[in-house]
């Protein structure tokens, strides 16, 4: 059974565009195309005859090829090396098609402690991290729509007699076994995604307005200046938050996150 920490953590540098949504009050939902992993989205193609046929008729019936092409690729991929590789493009292709109708995504961290994050994500410690609870930050929001992200040593292995991809949530669920699945390097985030797509979740927006209510703090990053820390705080000043700082220890490699004035 999925378990959903009581707090998530969303990483801040101290852009023009950050600055905006903190004073607006959102989150934004990144395009695919705009995450920072280049790995995000590969997979390992299931050319099973199940798998292949399922894939042949949905080229098929999306009028990408014709009758007799099916029958042909049908025939010819389980003896032909080079029609089983134009298949596995053609195949990589339309799932590539298929992440691009996805609306957004959102990425939040389980680790707020990590030396890697806040030196990436917050531009060297200049920026902030705001700590929230995941059930209420976002409107007509469930449990089932937040993904805790896997980290594997191989892509996950996507077999097309798996998915209904002639609908919007058997598309969702084939983004979703995507994007769940990360490289081990990327272990350290501990990472949480929303992937906006299913009827019921319209009400998210590319820049999709938070409960600042459900804000518990704002941890500002160790070299943040003054002019920003002033700047979140003006911004937020309604909100029923705490503030805090992240202090980086002398004698070891560790983040201790204390409160701050």
């Amino acid at each position: 059974m999925k378990r959903i920490p009581t707090s998530l953590y969303k990483f801040f540098s101290p852009t023009k565009y950050n600055r905006e949504a903190i004073e607006q009050g959102y989150f934004y939902f990144s395009q695919p195309v705009q995450l920072n992993d280049p790995f995000e989205f590969s997979c390992q193609i299931d050319i099973s005859p199940e798998s292949t046929d399922k894939f042949l008729e949905l080229q098929y019936k999306f009028g990408h090829i014709t009758y007799e092409d099916q029958v042909r690729y049908s025939v010819e991929y389980r003896g032909n090396k080079n029609t089983k590789r134009e298949l596995n493009n053609l195949m990589i292709e339309f799932i590539a098609n298929h992440i691009e109708t996805a609306g957004g995504v959102f990425s939040a961290s389980n680790n707020p402690n990590s030396p890697i994050q806040w030196a990436h994500y917050t531009n060297n410690y200049k920026g902030w991290v705001l700590e929230f609870e995941p059930m209420n930050i976002l409107n007509e929001l469930e449990e089932r729509h937040w993904i805790e992200v896997k980290y594997r040593k191989h892509p996950p292995k996507i077999s097309f007699s798996s998915f209904d991809l002639t609908s919007i949530d058997g598309t969702v669920s084939l983004i979703e076994t995507l994007i769940e699945t990360k490289y081990e390097d990327w272990g350290y985030e501990k990472e949480f995604r929303i992937v906006k797509g299913r009827k019921k979740e319209a009400a998210l927006k590319q820049k999709s307005p938070i409960n600042t209510q459900a804000v518990k703090s704002i941890i500002f990053g160790w070299n943040i200046s003054e002019e920003d820390k002033n700047f979140v705080k003006r911004a937020t000043k309604d909100w029923a938050c705490k503030y805090k700082k992240a202090e980086i220890s002398r004698s070891g490699y560790s983040i201790s996150l204390i409160d701050a004035t």
